[in-house]
């Protein structure tokens, strides 16, 4: 067993010098000190005994407490509190009681009341308070609502999600979207009608919640702050729906993972804590529902306190982070997916409508001018397309001169090798097979055949509802691969279905 060791020295500077040598701690005889008791005044001589007054400091080793960065720990008491202050008040976070600082200094004033005849009752009792403070208010509920407070939010929003998806891919589905391209209607004019339409909707709903939050949940936090932040974050909801749209045909199916998804973004929220550094939130934040999570969450610790969100505290992390982050990152989240949405509806196969290539963005055939352009038609001959067979029937029309010259203006519809292979059950069905075809200007154009020959799907692959396997088109030079939405100004089709 060690017993507790206690030394003595003469002064103060020979306690440091002992605790600076090089032998201090190396064994028994030089042990290391936890704690030292300086009488800086005390009786002498004839004095002992009598009343009189002893000062004294008490030092404790610096190595068993905290650094001196964790001061900056030390609350302040002037104006409202904020959740890192209210924790911090606690006695069990107090270094006075977790160094044993307290109980010397009690043992100390308990051996030297008695014999210096000051002690104030018999028994020695004391008291212990706390340091005043400013009052200060502080709601319960949002920290025994913490770890539901942020879902309740995400489950509200998975029925606005769920009816934007199978509003947008029902569009698709039906064939509406494409008889609107095939009006004239360009699809970033339909893009942005939906967006126009859904940020109205959007706008009312978060004028109706920031209304219900000032009244209840976030009383005390600014009316247009939380307008700002629900807002912002439906226009992202809105911008995830279109690119996880451009993903799917069928409404059903669209709508029901997208929930899914939707609610996996918010469990990457949960993966996060109240230490997590500020950077690694923000990076999750690129997903929306992760930024409303944490969001709601400062709202709460904001409100905890009294305080609320306010436009002068926007910036003010809490919990490492900022109402500003969030609706900085609503922003960004809706540019991010609305790009994404735009370029995964240009590729991705569809069941009605042609797409291009993943590349289209690189491509310089895609952003130069679409006018009209002089061109020289090839022959067969002149194109590869080893993988289509075609007939040849040589009892054709001879072509005029006339005719010819439509060809070499652009001023021909001209379809060459055009293919098209539909998968079914057991193999595939080839229904149109290399057709090679010119429609001239100012001609009527027939097609003749039985039921199933390929007729609609020949004027399906021209009018773009439907993509060819290979083979191309071109009409003004424009090939309908390509510059499908230039061509529907001049080709159109009379569905069959409606």
């Amino acid at each position: 067993m060690f017993k507790v060791s206690i030394q003595f020295f003469d002064t103060n500077d020979a306690l440091t010098d002992y605790v600076k040598s090089d032998t201090y701690g190396d064994n028994l005889d030089n042990p290391k000190i936890y704690a030292a008791i300086v009488f800086d005044s005390a009786p002498t001589g004839n004095d002992i005994g009598m009343f009189g007054s002893i000062e004294y400091s008490l030092r404790l080793n610096s190595t068993q407490g905290d650094d001196r960065d964790s001061v900056g720990r030390v609350p302040t008491t002037d104006g409202s509190l904020s959740d890192e202050a209210l924790s911090a008040l606690g006695l069990a976070n107090s270094t006075d009681f977790s160094s044993a600082l307290s109980s010397l200094s009690n043992s100390t004033k308990e051996a030297l009341l008695i014999p210096l005849r000051q002690a104030p009752q018999s028994m020695l009792g004391s008291t212990v308070a706390p340091f005043p403070v400013d009052d200060y208010t502080s709601s319960p509920f949002y920290a025994n609502v913490a770890s539901v407070f942020s879902i309740v939010f995400i489950m509200a929003y998975l029925f606005t999600i769920s009816r934007i998806l199978v509003v947008l891919i029902q569009e698709k589905e039906l064939r509406q979207r494409e008889f609107m391209k095939i009006l004239g209607v360009t699809e970033r004019t339909i893009t942005v009608t939906w967006y126009m339409t859904y940020a109205a909707i959007l706008f009312v709903g978060a004028i109706v919640q920031a209304i219900a939050g000032l009244a209840g949940l976030f009383p005390n936090s600014s009316l247009i702050v939380t307008f700002l932040f629900f807002f912002l974050f439906g226009i992202s909801v809105l911008a995830l729906a279109f690119l996880i749209s451009t993903l799917f045909s069928k409404a059903r199916t669209g709508a029901f993972v997208g929930m899914v998804a939707f609610f996996a973004m918010f469990a990457v929220s949960q993966g996060f804590s109240t230490g997590t550094a500020e950077g690694t939130k923000q990076i999750g934040s690129l997903l929306s529902p992760v930024a409303l999570s944490l969001g709601v969450n400062v709202f709460a610790n904001a409100e905890e306190t009294g305080e609320g969100v306010q436009f002068s505290t926007m910036n003010t992390l809490s919990d490492n982070y900022r109402i500003s982050t969030a609706l900085l990152m609503f922003a960004i989240d809706t540019v991010v997916y609305t790009l994404l949405g735009l370029y995964f509806d240009k590729v991705m196969p569809k069941e009605y409508g042609t797409s291009l290539k993943w590349y289209f963005p690189v491509s310089p055939s895609y952003w130069r001018s679409r006018k009209q352009r002089q061109v020289t038609m090839e022959t067969t001959a002149d194109i590869q397309h080893d993988d289509v067979a075609v007939d040849l029937n040589p009892n054709f029309e001879p072509i005029t001169a006339d005719l010819r010259e439509q060809e070499h203006r652009g001023e021909a519809l001209t379809v060459k090798r055009l293919r098209k292979v539909f998968q079914v059950p057991g193999g595939e069905k080839v229904a149109v097979k290399g057709l090679d075809v010119t429609m001239y200007k100012d001609q009527i154009t027939c097609l003749l055949g039985h039921n199933g020959a390929g007729k609609t799907t020949l004027i399906s692959m021209l009018t773009g509802m439907t993509a060819p396997s290979s083979g191309t088109a071109t009409y003004r030079g424009m090939p309908i691969n390509e510059d499908m939405d230039e061509l529907r100004q001049s080709l159109g089709i009379c569905f069959q279905h409606d």
